[in-house]
């Protein structure tokens, strides 16, 4: 009965291990890293893309500071605080990774030949592309088939006009990929450190409004 107890003991105690080293992992995986199961046919995840800058326009430049902002010393929230940013602040955005926990998932009514950097590939209703990091312009970082596919045309499915009445698009997103965005800053006095909170800056976009002066 001991000999029982002491493997059940044991047993728990590396469940607790193994919880602890995937949130650790999720923190530190390579690109494309596998962790922890992944679902039927979809991509290895965390799926962490390095220098990713997620939206059309998207430019990692001098940012400006809209709310108060704690930076971390290293890439992880529980990391000890590097220095903290107030409103006016101005940052360098180094650069940054998107890391996916969750892949998106989009079909089709019909079959189709999406284009990538590889060539064009064909996909039937009964497939399922899933989603990685978006790219801007139409473009995503995907995986089908057991492929990873770093530019990946996405205009059937991330048209805005799709949601538009009347205007019948092919592809549907069943779900958005689950996504966090780390960058890398440098403050004014030269002091580096990491945040995920990209929403709390501005400047980020080339082409769109800049910081409210």
């Amino acid at each position: 009965m001991g000999a029982v107890l002491h493997v059940v003991n044991n047993l728990g105690f590396y469940r607790l291990r193994f919880g602890a080293f995937l949130l650790a992992a999720i923190a530190t995986a390579s690109p494309g890293q596998t962790v922890g199961n992944q679902p039927t046919n979809g991509p290895p995840v965390p799926y962490v893309d390095i220098g990713a800058c997620p939206f059309e326009g998207c430019v990692y430049r001098e940012w400006g500071v809209e709310a108060a902002v704690k930076v971390f010393a290293e890439r992880r929230a529980t990391a000890a605080v590097a220095f903290t940013l107030k409103k006016g602040d101005r940052v360098q955005a180094i650069d940054g990774m998107v890391i996916t926990v969750r892949a998106g998932r989009v079909q089709f009514k019909k079959a189709i030949e999406l284009r990538t950097e590889g060539g064009k590939v064909h996909v039937e209703p009964a497939d399922t592309l899933f989603l990685l990091t978006y790219r801007g312009e139409g473009q995503t970082v995907a995986w089908f088939k057991g492929k990873l596919y770093k530019e990946l045309d996405g205009a059937e499915f991330f048209n805005g006009a799709c949601g538009i009445p009347g205007h019948d698009c092919n592809g549907k997103i069943l779900a958005h990929p689950t996504t966090e965005w780390w960058i890398h800053v440098r403050n004014a006095r030269g002091v580096e450190g990491w945040t995920n909170q990209p929403d709390r800056f501005c400047d980020k976009d080339a082409v769109g409004v800049g910081c409210n002066r």
